[in-house]
């Protein structure tokens, strides 16, 4: 895990947010990998790569958002940071924020869960849209 801007960013914000000691009572593993507001190691030791948002994406986005909602929703385009590094939403498997494997699981007959997910631990924060 080596020392970058998005590690001691990420670092601080859990910190302020959960209290000074949180970070070591999670227990971060020595192989993980930073991204922007996420800590991840993915299988097969694949690192993560920042995805720019496109007009279709985001469309799609919006799209995938009506489904889950039941209705139409309007969303704001992602602020781009201007970092390189992934965020949650660019890792495969990023709709575990939604806890669609989850919904899937309960939804399936199935009595074992959905294997094939890429990531094997991650912490991360996701921001939807606000009108803040």
């Amino acid at each position: 895990m080596s020392e970058n801007g998005c590690q001691k960013e990420f670092i601080e914000y859990l910190s302020q947010t959960f209290g000074n000691d949180f970070c070591t009572k999670i227990r971060v593993p020595i192989n993980a990998c930073f991204g922007e507001r996420v800590i991840y190691i993915l299988q097969d030791d694949l690192v993560g790569r920042r995805i720019l948002t496109s007009a279709k994406t985001f469309e799609a986005l919006e799209s995938f958002a009506s489904e889950m909602a039941g209705k139409t929703v309007q969303i704001s385009p992602p602020v781009e940071s201007g970092r390189y590094e992934p965020r949650l939403v660019d890792l495969p498997g990023w709709e575990i924020c939604y806890d669609l494997p989850l919904k899937r699981f309960l939804d399936n007959s199935s009595p074992i869960p959905e294997v094939g997910s890429e990531i094997m631990w991650l912490l991360g924060t996701f921001f939807g849209s606000s009108n803040k």
